[in-house]
């Protein structure tokens, strides 16, 4: 009898170790994510998630279902802990819900980018290059990028600046890629694009 119960007990607390295991290895991923630069294909999941936001919504409730199965079963372990476990547990808790937030707060922030970016450019864009861009889209896109701009311009803050500038860069980029394949009259149209993106950046009251 004294046999079957040691069994037993070393059975509970093997399970109460792993379960503490599982829950703080989870809590500890999601942290790193949280605090990791998303690389290229995050940012594309990202772009996709923000053109339809129930994806991120799936993805961020999944993610919290995952951290409620493991968090109940430390739950209904928590009485078998010693009283520094115990206290590590709550303090997953709070790191738990701090890295949750920090990566809503990294949403929101691509959100705001990229819907900032379809609303300057004009166009949904698939790569960061803007290599999807052909020759004959380029004129078009420099004409809506200013248009756009300048009715966003006095909406737009610093941290837009630097986004529009960094974009306006990228399309630079494109342009001198197909410099070849352009016709006079794109040429021409991309000129005064220029010139009037240069006037819309002086007006601005954004520090360069």
């Amino acid at each position: 009898m004294l046999l079957l119960i040691s069994c037993d007990n070393r059975q509970t607390n093997e399970e109460a170790d792993q379960a503490f295991t599982n829950y703080k290895e989870f809590v500890t991923t999601a942290e790193m994510d949280a605090d990791t630069e998303y690389s290229e294909t995050e940012l594309r999941a990202m772009r996709k998630s923000v053109q339809d936001s129930t994806l991120w919504q799936t993805e961020s409730a999944e993610l919290m279902q995952q951290y409620e199965d493991r968090e109940k079963k430390v739950r209904d372990n928590f009485s078998s802990y010693d009283e520094a476990r115990q206290a590590e547990i709550e303090d997953l808790d709070t790191r738990y819900n701090a890295a949750v937030a920090k990566r809503e707060n990294k949403y929101k922030e691509a959100s705001r980018r990229y819907k900032l970016r379809e609303e300057i450019l004009g166009l949904p864009i698939s790569a960061d290059d803007m290599s999807a861009i052909t020759a004959e889209e380029l004129a078009p896109t420099y004409h809506r990028f200013v248009e756009n701009l300048e009715r966003r311009a006095t909406n737009l803050n610093k941290a837009d600046w630097d986004l529009v500038e960094g974009w306006w860069v990228t399309l630079n980029n494109r342009k001198r890629t197909l410099e070849a394949q352009l016709s006079t009259e794109s040429k021409g149209t991309i000129q005064q694009a220029t010139d009037k993106y240069l006037d819309i950046r002086k007006k601005s009251s954004i520090p360069a």
